[in-house]
């Protein structure tokens, strides 16, 4: 349903292509990480997503590694996988 919704602000084609994939940091981010290890206490959820925002900061070089970096051909999600995403972020999102 995200994909199809028109931006009603601009008036410009749909929502999704007004997202923005980038993040910046903040202290908080990495405070927690820290925390955590200096305590000794397992934060795989919080790394996985301080590990995300990282990628996420580095979009230059994600546009740049899109160019060289190319799927195998003939691989293709899905069908049941695609609409299981798209149902996903639209739950996520509203």
């Amino acid at each position: 349903k995200i994909f199809y919704k028109r931006d009603k602000i601009t008036n410009k084609g749909f929502v999704v292509e007004h997202i923005t994939d980038s993040i910046d940091l903040s202290a908080v981010d990495t405070w927690v990480t820290l925390e955590a290890t200096k305590l000794g206490i397992p934060a795989p959820t919080v790394n996985a997503t301080l590990e995300s925002r990282f990628l996420s900061v580095m979009k230059d070089e994600r546009v740049e590694a899109s160019n060289v970096l190319k799927a195998p051909e003939g691989s293709d999600t899905p069908s049941v996988m695609r609409d299981q995403i798209s149902d996903d972020t639209g739950n996520a999102i509203y």
